[in-house]
């Protein structure tokens, strides 16, 4: 009698859901829990939830019902039941389109592999191997998509910081308190020569310093930009002010 009640509950609970009555489907889901008499009992109930809320939409409570039930599973040393809900839940995750699932889903994978494993069930663990393949593949290509999508934000700002001023200096430290050499010697031919120019310090960022090098294609600073220009790094600059051309050259531009 209790099962049935609990199976009209898990009934009138799917029907609340499909109805976009929430919180009614959530009061006929611990009422379900509420009849099952056994914690065995209760894992399978917690399953079927999760099954039933992840096909209605309702991811969050789809996860905490997985989480009950693996955990019912784990406490009762069923490692086969255990192994089988963390193949499902990381099977669902794998498959729900968010990228940002794809770490739970190695997670619950990983560990229905370790499972597969100690039981010596060689087919399922190299099913759920292959589904870990792909899960990393993935995850590889979203955070390289990622990292793609940093680098062209970094390339649009060293191409707004080029244009920023006629004539821009990229350099270690500013003109008034350079830190390095080169820049130092850079700066201040520009400055005997009353050229007006701006600056911008790239020895505190590390990203900003790599894409200047890659929109530039130039390894080393500082870096002299004209009219959005590459004009050149410290030995032309140097070069330029000891054949007494470097006013004229940059008048030109």
């Amino acid at each position: 009698m209790a099962d049935a009640s609990t199976q009209e509950a898990l009934v009138a609970a799917q029907q609340a859901l499909g109805a976009g009555d929430t919180e009614a489907a959530r009061a006929q889901m611990d009422n379900a829990l509420g009849l099952a008499e056994t914690e065995e009992r209760k894992g399978e109930v917690h399953l079927s939830l999760a099954e039933m809320t992840w096909q209605g939409g309702e991811k969050s409570l789809a996860l905490e019902h997985y989480a009950a039930a693996r955990r019912i599973a784990k406490e009762a040393n069923d490692e086969a039941k255990e192994g089988m809900i963390s193949l499902g839940l990381g099977f669902a995750l794998l498959n729900s389109g968010d990228d940002s699932d794809l770490g739970a889903a190695l997670e619950a994978m990983r560990r229905s592999l370790e499972l597969a494993e100690a039981q010596g069930h060689a087919p399922q663990a190299n099913f759920v191997a292959s589904l870990i393949a792909q899960a990393e593949r993935r995850k590889d290509l979203a955070k390289l998509s990622e990292e793609e999508e940093q680098a062209a934000m970094l390339t649009a700002f060293v191409s707004s910081l080029v244009t920023r001023s006629p004539i821009m200096l990229f350099m270690k430290g500013t003109a008034m308190a350079p830190s390095c050499g080169f820049s130092k010697e850079a700066a201040r031919k520009l400055m005997a020569l009353e050229i007006d120019f701006d600056t911008v310090d790239i020895s505190k960022d590390s990203k900003l310093r790599d894409a200047v090098k890659v929109f530039s294609r130039w390894p080393t600073f500082p870096q002299l930009f004209v009219e959005g220009e590459l004009f050149g790094g410290a030995d032309i600059i140097d070069e330029m002010v000891s054949e007494g051309g470097l006013l004229q050259e940059i008048s030109a531009k």
